[in-house]
C-alpha cells in the first residue's frame, strides 16, 4: 500500500472514532406551564412524580418528571439555614454523582414554600406532598444581581442514557421581590452549553421548571454544570432539585417497517 493510502486510511479510522460534541438544546423555557397565581401545589412542577396531574414535557410517556431518577435538596421537612450539601434526596439515576458546584453556598430552609411530590415515593395518582424542602444556595449572601454562579456539578459514566431529558426545578423562596429565584439557567459540559433566561419571579411558593434535552453522541463519561443568575443584589440563586428522563429510541416496528420496505426495493430491482 502506498504511503499515501496508508496515511488517509489512519486519518479516516481516526474520524470513525472521534464523537460529535455532547448536544444541548432547550424543549422547556418556563414559560407558562410552571407558574400557578393561587400557590397551588397541584401543578405540574409541584406534583412532578404525580400522574394525575398532565405534564407538558413527559417525554417517555409515563406522565411523570424524573423517572429515570431525581436528585432534590432538602430532607422533606423545614430545617434550619446553611446546611451542608449532604442534606438531599437521591432517587435513581444511578449514573450521575452530583457535587457541590464551585459557588455553592448551602442548602437553605425553603421560606414558604408550597408542598412538592416526595421522591422517594413511588409515582401515582395523587400528589404525595413532601412538606417544606430546602434550596442549594449559591453565592451566599453576596454578590450582584446577574451574577452567574455553578450550584451543582455531575459526572456521569457509561451507563448513562445516550439520549436524556433534564429538568431543572428552581428555588424560590415565596417573597414578592424574587429573592433566591434565579433570572436564568444555564447547562454545560465545559464545551457545549445552553441556557433559559427570562425566568419570572414566583412569589406564590411554586418553583419554575426548565427542561433541556441531552445527546451525549457517543461520550461515555463527563461532568456538566449546572449554573444560575441571581435576581437581586445580595441574595444568590438557588436550585431544588433535578430530574432525568429517558428520551426513547426509534420504535422497533419503525425501524422492522424501513427494512422492510428496503428489502422490497431490492426484490423489485
Amino acid at each position: 500500500m502506498k504511503k499515501g493510502i496508508l496515511k488517509s486510511a489512519c486519518y479516516l479510522a481516526t474520524l470513525s472514532m472521534t464523537h460529535a460534541a455532547v448536544s444541548i438544546s432547550v424543549v422547556g423555557d418556563g414559560t407558562g406551564y410552571d407558574l400557578i397565581s393561587d400557590g397551588s401545589a397541584t401543578h405540574e412542577v409541584s406534583a412532578y412524580r404525580s400522574t394525575n396531574i398532565a405534564k407538558s414535557f413527559d417525554v417517555d410517556g409515563d406522565n411523570v418528571y424524573g423517572t429515570a431518577g431525581v436528585f432534590r435538596f432538602g430532607d422533606g421537612g423545614a430545617q434550619a439555614n446553611n446546611q451542608p450539601f449532604t442534606l438531599n434526596t437521591t432517587v435513581g439515576a444511578t449514573f450521575a454523582t452530583f457535587s457541590a458546584g464551585a459557588d455553592f453556598s448551602s442548602v437553605a430552609q425553603g421560606y414558604g414554600q408550597q408542598l412538592m411530590d416526595d421522591p422517594t415515593l413511588t409515582p401515582g395518582v395523587t400528589v404525595a406532598d413532601m412538606g417544606t424542602t430546602g434550596s442549594g444556595v449559591a453565592a451566599g449572601n453576596s454578590g450582584t444581581a446577574g451574577n452567574i454562579n455553578e450550584i451543582l456539578t455531575f459526572t456521569y459514566n457509561a451507563s448513562t442514557p445516550q439520549q436524556f431529558r433534564i429538568g431543572l426545578i428552581g428555588g424560590t423562596q415565596a417573597q414578592t421581590d424574587g429573592r433566591w429565584d434565579p433570572t436564568s439557567y444555564i447547562l454545560s459540559d465545559g464545551t457545549t452549553s445552553a441556557s433559559v433566561t427570562g425566568l419570572e419571579n414566583n412569589g406564590n411558593g411554586n418553583a419554575n421548571m426548565v427542561f433541556f434535552d441531552i445527546d451525549l453522541n457517543g461520550e461515555t463519561s463527563g461532568t456538566f454544570s449546572i449554573s444560575a443568575a441571581q435576581r437581586l443584589n445580595g441574595q444568590g440563586a438557588s436550585l431544588v432539585g433535578v430530574t432525568f428522563d429517558v428520551i426513547p429510541e426509534p420504535s422497533t416496528t419503525a425501524l422492522l417497517g424501513l427494512g422492510g420496505l428496503a428489502l422490497l426495493r431490492r426484490r423489485r430491482k
